[in-house]
């Protein structure tokens, strides 16, 4: 899983961090200043750290951040990577835009400056952008990738993009709202937009309220005073509007109390507003009040259940090696109702007395009526991950192999060897310690060319898949792929046989993508498995889907699609994220988790996963603890039974298999087109997978203002192995430019319940 490689680690006393506590900024000799972003927290895309002993000897080890070493207020040393902490000192760690200014600002033997920043201390961020109103036919909708981007009503009505990144709407030079993709675009205004960098960059430095400024490409973000106020009256809007969604659809929640909350939010705005020139201090302190009240109203609009799973993936964290963190940390899980922790086994069984500290907290958890599912990397990998190095070490020959002959840092599932110790690994952690579930994360492979693949491939294939012979184009990427997806499913059918042959009887979970559930060859060749069939099959008793976005849309019309295909065949608690998956500097707001809640639960989802705990009242995220408040006074607020407690394990059919589908699409010609009018275009649509599906329509995806319509009598089938040509009537806005213009075409394809789209290569016209 994607989340899998980012490394969180949680202090306790980082937990300090209190709602009030005074923001610092690093002073340099030339007078230029920089905000502390954190304390003592993981490193982030841009931020700034301050890293003291409270952290623990050095810091993160990550090589794209500059540290400067200070003693004494004086920087006795400047490097990249992680960098040691003085006990009489600190260290100030950069990365991103923060390196940056270290390096330009900081230099061995110069004087450091901490202050406390005055209230509603102005701050202004400035960026080039990379485009405005964009070139739509190099990427969808023109933003690519890590740019940030300015859409304007010349633009059309919404930017068109796509789920991964962000967007800020601007209307009469302030941001009036948040979204994650395909934003409206005001006549009043513009948006931001951003993917990657570009929209770590726009959570980090445009938040509702904040003035914009755009000087030619030149984007000027201010968030003032003003600033600070408007965003506690969007997100008390945000309150009303969901109470009177609440009222009118009659959910069962507090409503009273709900309303309560808000009034103190409104009541304490206006008093901030009366205080705000004569005691800032006492002010802004208010104002924390009243958005933390205007969290609680919206919070308190919630149903909630008393049958759901409710639990939270654990990345590492060194809170849970320690008795008293420990519990602590356990403790305000089992605040809101938590009732199912995700922890990642490596974190804890690497450590020197790893076995006892993972009996520790199966105990502790336990006591707080928590339960444990250990989150491995099977089945591409070790328990715990990490043994891969130390296993490959002894066993060089047990390492997978890419095409090119690169012996990969991951262990080859087609050698039996292998296997029999995933096997081992996995059977060991369910029979030696009182765990609840075994969680396995997905995880695809870039290799399958080993020499025990290849000769096991070429057994079944009749060719090596490295050599001359055999067949060429789709048909041989097809081949691999399925290839690639046999030896996944092997891994996952051994492991859960093996668990079933020792009478284990916890459910095996699985965290798994959810963007194409149905994997399209070979777009989806990097997951490399099809794990609809583990649920059908009965390997799988919970299927946690990670449906990473902001967008609320997006995560309910995925959650329907995703329960009406697993069907019953397995549980399904779907997988939610705290955070951008595009942006780790910021968090989504209380309102959108909410949201996203209500989203799932309508889709049927039998409960639901976070990603992560830390971010529920851990900085650098949430120093307020405030998505964890969103829980405990919301959609939590009642503790639930498990499902998984009273489900009926299904019997093994490994025979069952689901769709295959990988279709090839080509235009044919390069028809003659005048303006405004309109023109047909030939693509031949070729079935290179293993099961029919009908042709249904077809889309422009760019330029803007193109469209094509499939000239079709009715849905067109297409069996495994054949093709058929397909007329669109291909339609040129007015204002297209003369010359030859390429298209960015897609057909959409069904099979069964499963729709895809595929992209049609060579699709061009010469505009008259």
């Amino acid at each position: 899983m994607r989340h899998g490689i980012i490394v969180f680690a949680i202090i306790i006393a980082a937990m300090g961090v209190c709602w009030g506590q005074a923001r610092q900024a690093v002073v340099a000799p030339d007078d230029s200043s920089r905000s502390i972003d954190w304390r003592d927290t993981p490193i982030t895309t841009d931020a700034l750290v301050l890293y003291t002993r409270e952290w623990g000897e050095e810091t993160p080890d990550n090589r794209w951040a500059l540290s400067c070493v200070v003693r004494g207020g004086v920087v006795v040393e400047a490097k990249n990577g992680a960098a040691a902490i003085p006990e009489d000192g600190y260290v100030l760690t950069g990365h991103g835009d923060s390196a940056s200014w270290l390096a330009e600002h900081l230099a061995v033997g110069d004087a450091v400056q901490l202050r406390d920043a005055p209230p509603f201390e102005e701050e202004r961020h400035e960026r080039e952008v990379d485009a405005i109103d964009p070139d739509t036919s190099v990427f969808p909708s023109g933003r690519g990738p890590d740019q940030l981007v300015i859409y304007t009503p010349a633009f059309g009505e919404r930017t068109g993009t796509n789920i991964f990144g962000s967007e800020s709407i601007v209307r009469d030079g302030r941001i009036v709202a948040r979204s994650g993709g395909d934003s409206p675009i005001p006549d009043d205004g513009f948006v931001i937009s951003g993917h990657g960098r570009g929209s770590s960059w726009n959570m980090r430095h445009c938040p509702v309220g904040a003035r914009v400024e755009l000087d030619g490409t030149r984007l000027l973000v201010t968030v003032d005073r003003e600033a600070h106020f408007l965003r506690v009256e969007h997100d008390i809007d945000r309150a009303a509007d969901r109470i009177a969604w609440a009222e009118a659809e009659s959910i069962d929640c507090p409503l009273e109390r709900a309303k309560k909350a808000l009034a103190t939010a409104g009541e304490r705005l206006e008093k901030a507003r009366s205080q705000v020139e004569t005691e800032p201090a006492a002010a802004e302190q208010t104002l924390r009040e009243a958005r933390r009240a205007a969290w609680t109203a919206c919070a308190r609009a919630s149903e909630t259940r008393l049958v759901e799973a409710r639990g939270v993936w654990m990345s590492q964290s060194r809170v849970l090696l320690s008795p008293e963190p420990r519990r602590d940390y356990l403790a305000r899980l089992a605040s809101a109702n938590i009732t199912m922790i995700l922890p990642l086994a490596r974190s804890v069984i690497d450590q020197p007395n790893g076995e006892q500290l993972l009996h520790d907290l199966i105990r502790d958890a336990h006591s707080f009526g928590i339960e444990v599912h250990p989150w491995t990397w099977l089945p591409g990998h070790s328990i715990p991950r990490t043994k891969d190095a130390r296993r490959l070490e002894q066993h060089p020959e047990w390492a997978d192999v890419s095409a090119s002959g690169e012996r990969l840092a991951a262990l080859d599932p087609a050698n039996p060897e292998v296997r029999e110790a995933l096997v081992s690994d996995a059977v060991w952690l369910a029979t030696n310690f009182d765990i609840d579930g075994l969680h396995m994360d997905w995880e695809g492979i870039r290799g399958g060319f080993s020499e025990i693949s290849r000769a096991e491939f070429e057994q079944r294939h009749g060719y090596d898949p490295l050599g001359d012979e055999g067949p060429t184009g789709p048909e041989r990427v097809r081949d691999l792929y399925l290839w690639r997806v046999s030896l996944i499913d092997r891994v996952v059918t051994e492991v859960v046989d093996a668990l079933r042959g020792e009478g284990v009887e916890i459910p095996v979970s699985s965290a798994v993508q959810c963007f194409s559930f149905h994997p399209n060859i070979p777009s989806d060749t990097g997951a490399s498995q099809q794990w609809l069939r583990w649920c059908r099959r009965g390997q799988l008793d919970i299927a946690c889907p990670m449906i990473y976005s902001q967008s609320v849309e997006f995560v309910a019309e995925t959650a329907g699609a995703i329960e009406r295909e697993i069907g019953g065949s397995a549980l399904h608690y779907a997988g939610l994220i705290l955070y951008p998956e595009t942006a780790r500097g910021g968090l989504i707001e209380p309102w959108q988790l909410l949201e996203q809640i209500d989203a799932v639960r309508e889709a049927g989802a039998d409960g639901i996963i976070l990603f992560a705990a830390q971010q529920l009242f851990s900085p650098p995220w949430t120093p307020d603890a405030r998505l964890l408040l969103t829980l405990r006074e919301g959609p939590f607020r009642q503790r639930a039974t498990l499902p998984h407690q009273t489900w009926q394990r299904r019997p093994l059919r490994p025979e069952l298999t689901v769709p295959y589908l990988y279709a090839v699409a080509k235009a044919e010609g390069s028809p003659a087109i005048e303006a405004g009018k309109s023109a047909n275009l030939t693509v031949r649509v070729t079935n290179w997978g293993s099961e029919a599906f009908v042709v249904h329509g077809a889309m422009v995806g760019s330029p803007r203002g193109w469209q094509a319509e499939a000239l079709l009598d009715g849905p067109l089938p297409i069996e495994p192995g054949d093709a058929a040509t397909v007329d669109l009537r291909v339609t040129a806005p007015g204002q297209a430019e003369a010359g030859e213009t390429a298209l960015r075409l897609s057909m959409a394809l069904t099979a069964g319940a499963v729709e895809k789209s595929i992209s049609v290569s060579g699709a061009r016209v010469s505009v008259q």
